[in-house]
């Protein structure tokens, strides 16, 4: 682990920084659990009006997790959707075929709430000022002090669309999803495979002994970035799904560990 005197002076020298997406720069878990308490919320209300109240209502997010959990991991990108609402109905007794009205209704439900309650950590906002050396507001992908890319799993415009909501993607030099790239027999190159890293470090024309990752999981984005030969910085979001999550051997042991991006931009 470095000092945080080594990591100032490795900042103050760095090519480019690039970031991870949920419970790094976006409050993804915090969104997703408001949204998620506010749709099965209405549906206890409705089965309790209905005389059905199958589970209580601690019973009913206990089983909705245990659902959401099951999935692989392609289908884990959507936090919540149809099918998804159509596995609760269906562990609950119900036909979801005969409910299809009810189940559109609380997609939209968690949907809007979602979308409401998304947002960028207060950290952020600030730290892209400092390094863009201007307004959000004003607009421009180009970084005064560095480029900026993103690297994240999931699904393209799933993804995308949030950085998009949040008015930052064209901050960003480089915008990587695992779901746009393959390797020669077809298979989503995902993180933690270096490979990953490596393409944004192509794309921001950047050297890898120079470039910082910031990313919120031990498991997913420090490995691998350690691999590309990346300086690994470890954010631990409180509120962050993987907050608890500690380095379990020494690929996922980050080179600096921050709670807030104050670290950096205030040290510049």
């Amino acid at each position: 682990m470095k000092s945080r005197t080594e990591f100032i002076e490795f900042v103050k020298g760095a090519d480019a920084v690039i970031f991870d997406i949920d419970d790094t720069l976006i409050r993804t878990t915090h969104a997703d659990k408001l949204a998620t308490n506010s749709f099965l919320t209405k549906l206890n209300e409705e089965l309790l009006q209905k005389n059905k109240p199958i589970l209580s209502l601690s019973e009913l997010r206990t089983l909705f997790q245990e659902i959401k959990d099951s999935r692989d991991q392609k289908q884990r990108i959507y936090n919540v959707d149809y099918p998804l609402i159509e596995k609760l109905f269906t562990r609950l007794g119900y036909d979801p075929r005969g409910y299809r009205n009810r189940v559109c209704e609380l997609k939209i439900e968690y949907t809007d709430t979602f979308n409401k309650n998304l947002a960028l950590y207060p950290d952020v906002k600030p730290f892209m000022e400092r390094i863009i050396g201007k307004s959000l507001a004003e607009g421009g992908p180009e970084a005064d002090l560095w480029p900026l890319g993103i690297i994240s799993n999931g699904d393209s415009y799933v993804q995308r669309e949030k950085l998009a909501r949040l008015k930052i993607i064209d901050k960003f030099g480089s915008v990587i999803i695992s779901e746009d790239l393959r390797d020669n027999r077809g298979k989503v190159i995902e993180k933690p495979n270096p490979r990953i890293f490596e393409l944004s470090l192509e794309d921001l024309e950047a050297e890898p002994g120079k470039s910082i990752y910031i990313g919120d999981r031990v498991d997913k984005d420090i490995p691998g970035a350690k691999e590309a030969g990346i300086f690994t910085v470890r954010i631990n979001r409180r509120d962050g799904k993987y907050s608890d999550r500690e380095p379990e051997c020494e690929a996922e042991e980050p080179d600096y560990k921050l709670n807030s991006l104050k670290d950096i931009y205030k040290s510049l």
